[in-house]
């Protein structure tokens, strides 16, 4: 697999995280594929390890939000996860700044 990082969100303010996957089939490249915004702000996803393909999601039963199931302890996330939103397709630029305002209203009347 591969391994992406970006300068995110450092504060302890909430922040609304998006990440959409607009095509993981096998072989296609995962940064031309994927969008990762904070705040509906877009960031650079820069890979670290792997071939920046998407492999077989297929088989693939599990979903990590938080840390990587292989090795917690390394990866672990030091904070709070309030909310998460799944689709069945991606949703477009206009749909993703919908759901975006409505995190961060959840977020800031909770």
């Amino acid at each position: 697999g591969s391994s992406y990082d970006t300068g995110s969100a450092t504060d302890q303010l909430w922040h609304v995280h998006t990440l959409r996957m607009a095509n993981t089939a096998t072989g296609q490249t995962i940064a031309t594929t994927t969008t990762y915004r904070i705040d509906g702000t877009a960031q650079t996803l820069t890979r670290q390890t792997g071939t920046g393909l998407w492999q077989g999601m297929a088989s693939s039963n599990q979903i990590a939000i938080g840390a990587l199931p292989t090795s917690v302890a390394a990866t672990a996330l030091s904070g709070d996860v309030a909310i998460v939103l799944t689709y069945a397709r991606a949703l477009t630029d206009a749909e993703c700044s919908q759901v975006e305002r409505y995190a961060l209203a959840w977020l800031t009347n909770t």
